[in-house]
């Protein structure tokens, strides 16, 4: 919602996926700007498979770049999710952290932003290099 903070006059048009959150939205229409929001897309999401569990257990980091796919983290069977839980965790934004946190998954680093650059010195700063 830091984006409100320069928005002052509208209308505004929010463009967002089905799962967005209406922080943006709610904040510019407590500051009187009108407000539009429109769902252009969603996200289909799919089981981590065994695979998936093996590839996420062998990496150095884990990149989590939205809430959803920390719930896709939490899906996997309990005796895959125990070593992955070992692997530390990188979360693109608070948004993503928040949702690891509640679901028990302990966030080693929290980007600042979603730029390479941003999500880049998370991922070194907490593989060690």
């Amino acid at each position: 919602a830091s984006l409100a903070t320069r928005i002052d006059e509208g209308p505004v048009l929010f463009l967002a996926g089905a799962s967005a959150t209406a922080d943006l939205a709610t904040a510019l229409g407590a500051k009187g700007v009108d407000v539009t929001t429109v769902v252009v897309y969603d996200v289909e999401r799919r089981p981590l498979d065994d695979d998936d569990a093996r590839a996420i257990a062998a990496s150095d980091v884990v990149v989590a770049t939205s809430p959803a796919s920390i719930d896709a983290l939490d899906e996997l069977p309990a005796s895959k999710r125990g070593p992955a839980l070992d692997v530390p965790l990188v979360a693109l934004g608070p948004t993503t952290s928040r949702r690891a946190r509640e679901r028990g998954w302990p966030v080693a680093a929290e980007s600042a932003t979603r730029s390479p650059a941003s999500v880049c010195d998370a991922v070194l700063a907490t593989a060690g290099r």
